[in-house]
Order: structure tokens, then C-alpha cells, then sequence
């Protein structure tokens, strides 16, 4: 305890995660949005921030399987121990969406977890646009 403040550190673990799209009426056009919401330690937030910018979402873009990409920042959230955020992709389809879960997202998780480590924590959520 440094000047009579406890200082406490958080640890992330980002996780793999499956999901079941058979619920979508493929004979309809959607848009389907994959959410990746984000809690970022504040150590890292700056940085976390720049490489989503300029690295990962050029490279998750730069797939095919994406028309759009927008990065949040929740509001209303505990930010005292780091920052919340959504990356939001955009696919066409479902198919695009799968083809980026079988091709892309394994390798995208792994880089993630090597740079990043205990510092994030994420959760995904898939979301089809119905207006």
C-alpha cells in the first residue's frame, strides 16, 4: 500500500465462443452484427485503443466478410478499473458471418490473447438487424 491507497489489479481471460445461427431465415436478406464487447484494464487503454484502429479492425475488415465496423464506448458502465468497449462488424449474411467464425476467428482470438493476455476480457454476441 503505497500512500495509504490499495491499489488493485484486474485479470481478463478472453474465451472461445461458439454460437448456433440455424435461428436466422436464410431465405430473407439481413444484416447480421457481430459484437465484440470489450472490458479493457486501464493500463492498456490507450494502446488497446490504437492497435483496434489501426491493426485489428483493418485486418478483420480486410476479410471479405465484413461491410462496416464501429467501435464504442459504453457509457453508464463502472470504468474505475478500465474502460468498456463494443466492436461492432456488420456482415451481408450469415454466410459471411460463418465464414469469418471457420476461417478467421480462431487466429484472430490467439493474436488477441498473446498481445493482450489477463488484461481484456470479452464476450461476443450475434445480432441480426430487423429495422
Amino acid at each position: 500500500m503505497a500512500g495509504g491507497r490499495a491499489v488493485a489489479m484486474l485479470e481478463f481471460n478472453l474465451t472461445a465462443v461458439t454460437y448456433n445461427v440455424s435461428s436466422v431465415n436464410l431465405n430473407q436478406a439481413v444484416l447480421i452484427i457481430y459484437n465484440i464487447t470489450t472490458k479493457v484494464h486501464s493500463s492498456i487503454d490507450t494502446a488497446w485503443r490504437q492497435w483496434q484502429k489501426e491493426e485489428f479492425i483493418p485486418l478483420t475488415m480486410q476479410t471479405g466478410c465484413f461491410i462496416n465496423a464501429k467501435l464504442l464506448h459504453l457509457l453508464e458502465q463502472d470504468d474505475s478499473e478500465g474502460k468498456t468497449y463494443a466492436l461492432q462488424l456488420t456482415a451481408e449474411t450469415v454466410d459471411m458471418y460463418e465464414v469469418y467464425v471457420n476461417e478467421h476467428a480462431a487466429l484472430a482470438r490467439q493474436n488477441t490473447l498473446e498481445r493482450w493476455g489477463n488484461k481484456i476480457i470479452s464476450f461476443h454476441s450475434l445480432l441480426e438487424v430487423i429495422h
